[in-house]
């Protein structure tokens, strides 16, 4: 600022030092800077309204990202069900066909050893050993019910035990 410039350049903006005083453009090119200031407020604003979404627009974001992670999951889940179902399939089959093969066995076997037990036995004591088998199986039927009555009678007696204890 104490150096005067050569008269050649006195109506020139310096390469350097722009915004110094005492050349003629020095007041518009701080205006351009204050103006290029501000536009580049603008910008900045626009770029982070642009990259925030208005709090409602962010909510609903959310919350569809929320839901696709919870359909993600739901859908997860349904190919493991389904996967799990298939296997639980493959063991039925499997223990199914193995059981019933077993049962097959056992009840040819059964036949057999019945069959052999009914020719060795005399006619009258075969119809008598039927005959005690379902008198075994009446027998057994009512068995839960004598168990409940036993099971009321106790429950009376503790009540009964209870009221002397009280008195």
């Amino acid at each position: 600022q104490g150096c005067r410039r050569p008269a050649s350049m006195e109506h020139h903006p310096p390469h350097s030092g722009a915004h110094r005083h005492g050349w003629p453009g020095h007041e518009l090119d701080q205006d351009l800077t204050h103006a290029h200031s501000e536009i580049t407020n603008i910008v900045d604003q626009l770029r982070q309204r642009r990259d925030e979404p208005e709090p409602e627009a962010a909510s609903l974001l959310r919350e569809s990202r929320r839901s696709r992670d919870a359909e993600a999951a739901i859908e997860g889940l349904r190919h493991e069900v389904a996967a799990l179902r298939d296997r639980q399939g493959e063991l039925e089959g499997n223990m199914t066909k193995a059981a019933i093969d077993g049962l097959r066995h056992d009840i040819a076997a059964l036949r057999d050893r019945q069959g052999g037990l009914e020719a060795k036995m005399p006619r009258g004591d075969l119809d008598a050993l039927r005959r005690d088998v379902a008198a075994l199986r009446e027998r057994q039927e009512q068995q839960p019910k004598a168990i409940d009555a036993l099971r009321d009678d106790i429950s009376a007696l503790r009540k009964h035990h209870e009221r002397q204890a009280a008195e």
